[in-house]
């Protein structure tokens, strides 16, 4: 397994990301908001060591064709995460500055990888959370690039994890309402 270049902790239970250092230390880095019924869905502040937030990403995703709209303020890049299906698999397509990337499924649970075109891992995204146990996702970077390519991974990660949960809480509360249909 890569040893990460790079590494994310969260969102956490007050929806702070840290990234951390090489010793293991957190730092808070970035700030996310989520707004249920308005757009954009998603907001991402950078945190600066003086605690100010500086905008960093919104996204939004259409209910009508599940493609994401990633806006990379600092960049003025907007990012189109399209989701399509590969082998009864869903991955999750955009262009990026390396040409096509995906995220796909991995493992159990809401984990992605985020591979290129010609199928090397350049992320991992490990979601399994334990809340309050400091268990938040993760977010590996294994491979060496540049400020714009670890910008356009952190957000289009960030967006495909929120993706994945808030699909899980649709099939969760649909499936509390056919359990209470049938009178499970």
């Amino acid at each position: 397994m890569a040893t990460p270049n790079l590494t994310f902790i969260g969102p956490d239970a007050r929806d702070i990301v840290y990234i951390e250092s090489s010793q293991g230390f957190p730092t808070p880095i970035f700030a996310v908001t989520t707004a249920k019924h308005s757009k954009p869905s998603l907001s991402v502040y950078r945190i600066h060591p003086s605690g100010h937030q500086k905008p960093f990403f919104t996204s939004s995703t259409s209910s009508l064709t599940g493609t994401s709209t990633v806006n990379l303020i600092d960049h003025h890049n907007l990012i189109k995460i399209k989701a399509s299906w590969e082998s009864l698999q869903l991955r999750r397509e955009f262009d990026g500055p390396m040409g096509k990337l995906s995220w796909f499924p991995s493992g159990l649970g809401n984990d992605q990888k985020l591979k290129d075109k010609t199928g090397e891992v350049l992320a991992n995204f490990k979601t399994k959370v334990d809340s309050g146990s400091g268990k938040e996702p993760r977010l590996e970077i294994l491979v060496s690039c540049d400020d714009y390519l670890v910008d356009v991974i952190v957000a289009t990660g960030l967006t495909v994890y929120r993706g994945t949960v808030k699909e899980g809480e649709q099939i969760e509360t649909a499936s509390e309402i056919i359990a209470s249909v049938l009178g499970g």
